[in-house]
């Protein structure tokens, strides 16, 4: 009855072990790369404060001392200005801008 009470605790024991090695292996190593990578960020400053993508973005209203205008995209993805709809637009360049008001970093 000692003998196997003792196997049990012994096996328990390994069981345990092999746990703590598996969770040693797998899972700190993704950690202390996150951190790493968290860190070089902090470093460069690339701490985002706010981020989307633009494809969330329908509409962008600026407002300046000589006025307003509004960038809207419509179904297709084409920008236009609401208040300008006769302008064309070079759709790269507005993406452009849009992403950097969609994505702010300190």
């Amino acid at each position: 009855m000692d003998k196997l009470v003792r196997n049990i605790i012994i096996s328990v024991v390994v069981v345990l072990l092999l746990g703590a090695a598996y969770v040693a292996i797998s899972v700190i190593p993704g950690q202390i790369a996150e951190r790493n990578i968290e860190e070089q960020q902090a470093e460069k400053g690339d701490i985002a404060v706010f981020r989307t993508a633009v494809e969330n973005v329908s509409s962008v209203k600026v407002t300046n001392e000589k006025g307003s205008y509004t960038f809207m995209r419509d179904e297709t993805g084409t920008w236009a200005i609401k208040e300008y709809p006769e302008f064309l637009l070079e759709t790269t360049s507005i993406e452009s801008a849009v992403y950097g008001l969609s994505n702010i970093y300190a």
